[in-house]
This record gives structure tokens, sequence and C-alpha cells, in this order.
């Protein structure tokens, strides 16, 4: 009997028991560049690409103008305003004013104003034109995701704020979402059509033909819609493109340039003006399975409700 409850026991633990699969972020952080790096269950370690398609980011950081930039833009402010550019910092982290990497680093650096006091580690590197960027300012970001249909966007601020607990004071990161946006029109397939519609105005002035003649043709659109598609990623990383096509329409091609243009404008709001409504069955006394319908994120209702 005792074995069969221990073998009942096991055979549980066993089946109740489930692997959990984790992802891990590593960031390496040098005296110049730095490098992130996501290693997921499966596969081999990813070196993750920044804004400008490099596995690894300057570390710098620039004031110019009333704003903050890092890594290549700041690089390029420090070809311009070395002055107001701060790179190689990681050497004056916890350093005394009279310490010896501090004066390597105002020999190397002698634009620089670096003060300090010799008692406590901690010096102060101040902005020739006084601009005074704490860790209570907040710090904007957009951020963005265009699909094929549609389009989101939401700006973030962070921000270090102190709370006040059991007696302490602590310095906790914190994010607010300040505005969130979307369209369901704007996206890849909106820009592919009005290119095509584009080529197709572009074919109508180079033939003298007219434009209803050509839109009415549904094999000569699809061809454009087609070409569409390739000058929409060539476009995405160039200015100006050549558009071919053979034999749009009567034995006629198409050979034209075509330049970026706007396709639509996008405004990201302060609120959700858009709202979202989900139905549900509510059981009540009087009434049992109620269907209730709610509205959640309106103009007038930022968060959504509870109940």
């Amino acid at each position: 009997m005792a074995k069969k409850i221990a073998f009942l026991f096991l055979f549980f633990a066993f089946s109740c028991s489930r692997t959990i699969a984790v992802s891990v972020m590593s960031v390496d952080i040098g005296n110049e560049f730095m490098k992130i790096a996501i290693v997921s269950p499966g596969k081999p370690m990813e070196i993750i690409l920044n804004s400008d398609s490099s596995r690894k980011t300057p570390l710098i950081v620039a004031f110019r103008d009333g704003e903050r930039f890092f890594g290549e833009a700041a690089l390029s402010t420090a070809t311009r305003f070395p002055e107001k550019s701060y790179t190689f910092l990681l050497d004056l982290i916890g350093k005394h004013i009279d310490s010896a990497p501090v004066k390597l680093y105002k020999k190397r650096f002698p634009y620089h104003n670096i003060t300090g006091e010799s008692k406590h580690s901690q010096i102060y590197v101040h902005h020739p034109e006084g601009m005074n960027f704490n860790e209570s300012n907040p710090t904007h970001v957009l951020f963005y995701d265009m699909g094929s249909s549609s389009t989101s966007a939401s700006i973030a601020a962070f921000q270090l704020v102190k709370t006040k607990e059991k007696g302490y004071v602590e310095t906790n990161p914190q994010v607010v979402i300040k505005g969130v946006g979307f369209d369901r029109t704007l996206g890849g397939l909106e820009m592919q059509l009005r290119l095509r519609d584009h080529l197709a105005k572009l074919f109508a002035e180079q033939r003298n033909k007219k434009l209803e003649t050509i839109t009415s043709n549904k094999r000569a659109m699809n061809k454009l819609l087609k070409e569409a598609g390739r000058l929409k990623k060539v476009l995405s990383a160039n200015t100006e493109h050549v558009a071919q096509v053979e034999n749009v329409m009567d034995d006629v091609d198409l050979k034209a340039p075509v330049k970026r243009f706007k396709v639509k404008t996008f405004h990201v709001k302060e609120a959700n003006i858009y709202p979202i409504q989900v139905e549900f069955t509510r059981t009540e006394s009087e009434q049992p399975n109620k269907l209730v319908q709610r509205t959640l994120f309106t103009r007038n209702n930022l968060y959504p409700q509870k109940k």
C-alpha cells in the first residue's frame, strides 16, 4: 500500500511539473561603445541592432539647444561642439576630484569644466551654456508600430521619482503614458495603393491616355500594384528610384523616376479618442444573464472601468 501511495505521489509530481523558458538580456557597457544581446531558448545569442542598423552604439551624450542627444546623434554634435559632448565617462564614476583618473581625463579633454570636492567621491561636469539635466526631468520617447493595415503610436515619459516608505527615501524609475493614437487605415497597404495610383497617373501623362482607361484595366492595375510593392521597399531606404513595368497595357511600357512623397499625416493625441467597447453578460437578481455594453478608454475616461 505504501509503495502504491509513493508511486501515485511521484506520478502527480512529475505530471504537474512544467518547464518555464525565459529569455535573458545582457548589456555590455564600455568606455566608447555599448552592446545589447538577447539569448532566447533554442536560439543562439543575438546582438540587437540599433536604429542605425549597427550592433554597437557609441556611448556618448551631448547637450545642445536645450535638447539631449545620445549615440550617433551625439557623435555628430561632438564634431562641431566637442565642449558640449561627453564620452569615456566610466573612468570618472566614484572618483575624487584629485584622483589620477580624473586628472588624466582633464588632460585628455581640457575643454571640459570639471569640479568637485576632495572629501567626497563625486565630481561635476559643467555645461558651457549652463544647461542642467537632472534625474527628475522626464525623457519622452515615441513608440510606434506600423503594420500592413494599421498604425499605432504612444508617447511615454521616463523619469526617476523619490518615494518615502517606512521612513526611508527611495528613488525608483517611473513610466507614464502621455499620449496614445492609432489609425486603422494607415499602413503598408495604404502606401502601396497610393504608389500604384501615382504610377497610373505617370503612365497616363507619358502616353496621353485617360486615367479612367488605365484604372478600369484590372491587369494593368495589378501590374502597377506589384511594382508599387517593390518601390515601397526601395524607397524606404532611398529618396528616389526608377519604376519599370513592361507591357502595362497595349504593349506599352512604363519607365519613370519616383520620389518619396507624404502618404498621410498622423497625429498622436493627448488622449484615446477612439473608444473601445466590450460586451459581456452579468447575472443580476432581476434580470439573469443581462447583456451589458461598456465603453473603455474614451476622451473623458482615460482609464478602463473596473466594474
